[in-house]
């Protein structure tokens, strides 16, 4: 199969001064995330075990902080129709036929650090499924699976778990919160993340309420949804990005030498409003402004849910910049607001042992006040949430004024016509 770039439509935008080269990461799939292990052929009917009456989940089934490093997105869709979408909030964020809701995260370098996976409710394992590979980026194969009966004809599904990280087995009770495996990409995948799906009596149901989903949630805690504009992922890096996109472990660095071809920095953004605007600003180590790009357009026609791109300047552009020593200042703005600031040390030699200090952090368990029998979760909180720049919200935000969003993977092709234009450097 093709590599996964020449599935995305890579655009590259000549912005006023910097070249720019984006992808909306994740439109890559248009079959459901579990076929090539077809979901009917692993149906296990959910029995009476539990006796449940009221089901809800009382904990999510991944790893991490929704927003935050959690990446939500592709919803169940509820439409039947073959070439239409809906998700519960009626939207279009989904693809034909998605049977559940996709957490994903940001690169390989989370999944191979290690992302649990956790028992959504308490209940039995009726399926443990390991032994695949689990960095596919081209979908079409088996892959690692956990499935859970809760009792009540609940049925929940775990997939593109990591290999060797299954740690239940067959027959085995589990709890709210147990850990069941690790997030990653094996199966019917095109990035790492996990698929979550829900049936009942063997029907694949929506977990989320909403105006387009009149079933009540079956969460304790109905996760909050961030539809407003927001960054997702930043860096600043030496090396051409080219080759680079999600899921890849981006290389970041915070110095430039001289000696350089450019500097380049790329943003993950989410839910970027109709017709942004985007702004680069190079400071010199006094503070003074070598270079403003001034307002230029991204010409996206509608929001786009998820937008990744990068830019590049070289001698050409910010001759300076190659030239001056000391921390420099790179400041990137979206529609007015600046979106992040950051130093770049420019020098002759690379220093191994160049570092800035880490922004604070807190911790806290949940809940709080646990019982016996409650699941804990320590939450690290950042600034991040505090400090990201809105820019309104919707609760009918089109994906690139397309059917379909964020399937199987963290990145997407673009929504808007490839355009192309050398800038010099």
């Amino acid at each position: 199969m093709s590599h996964p770039l020449l599935l995305a439509l890579a655009t590259f935008i000549a912005g006023q001064d910097g070249l720019v080269a984006g992808h909306d990461p994740s439109l890559r799939q248009r079959s459901e995330c579990t076929a090539g292990a077809p979901r009917a052929a692993l149906h296990v009917p959910g029995s009476a075990m539990l006796g449940v009456s009221a089901f809800r989940f009382p904990h999510l089934p991944m790893a991490g902080t929704i927003e935050e490093d959690m990446l939500t997105g592709l919803w169940m869709d509820l439409d039947p129709a073959p070439n239409a979408v809906l998700d519960w909030n009626c939207t279009d964020r989904t693809y034909n036929g998605h049977q559940g809701i996709d957490l994903g995260m940001k690169s390989w370098f989370e999944k191979r650090n290690g992302v649990p996976v956790f028992a959504a409710s308490d209940g039995i394992v009726v399926l443990a499924q390991d032994g695949w590979p689990d960095e596919n980026l081209n979908g079409g194969v088996q892959g690692n699976i956990v499935a859970v009966d809760h009792g009540g004809g609940y049925l929940t599904w775990y997939f593109h778990l990591a290999l060797g990280s299954v740690a239940v087995s067959l027959g085995q009770p589990v709890k709210a919160g147990q850990q069941l495996a690790l997030a990653a990409s094996s199966g019917n995948s095109f990035g790492p993340h996990l698929h979550f799906g829900v049936d009942l009596s063997g029907t694949p149901i929506d977990p989320d309420e909403g105006p387009c989903n009149a079933m009540p949630s079956l969460w304790v805690h109905p996760p909050s949804i961030d539809y407003g504009f927001h960054l997702y992922d930043a860096g600043i890096s030496r090396i051409d990005l080219t080759p680079y996109y999600p899921p890849a472990i981006m290389p970041a660095s915070n110095q430039l030498l001289t000696s350089d071809s450019a500097v380049r920095f790329w943003n993950w953004m989410i839910n970027l409003p109709p017709q942004s605007d985007w702004r680069v600003v190079f400071r010199r180590p006094n503070g003074s402004v070598a270079f403003d790009s001034f307002d230029v357009p991204f010409g996206n026609p509608t929001t786009y849910s998820q937008w990744w791109t990068w830019w590049e300047y070289g001698p050409t552009t910010v001759p300076e910049l190659f030239t001056l020593l000391g921390t420099w200042t790179v400041e990137f703005r979206i529609n007015g607001a600046q979106l992040w600031s950051a130093p770049l040390e420019v020098r002759t030699v690379l220093d191994p042992n160049l570092n800035h200090p880490p922004k604070p952090i807190a911790a806290s368990f949940e809940p709080s006040l646990p019982t016996q029998d409650d699941p804990v979760m320590c939450r690290v909180a950042t600034d991040a949430r505090s400090s990201r720049t809105r820019t309104g919200t919707s609760c009918a935000i089109a994906t690139c004024g397309r059917s379909m969003a964020r399937p199987c993977a963290t990145s997407r092709p673009p929504c808007s016509p490839t355009r192309c234009r050398t800038t010099p450097r």
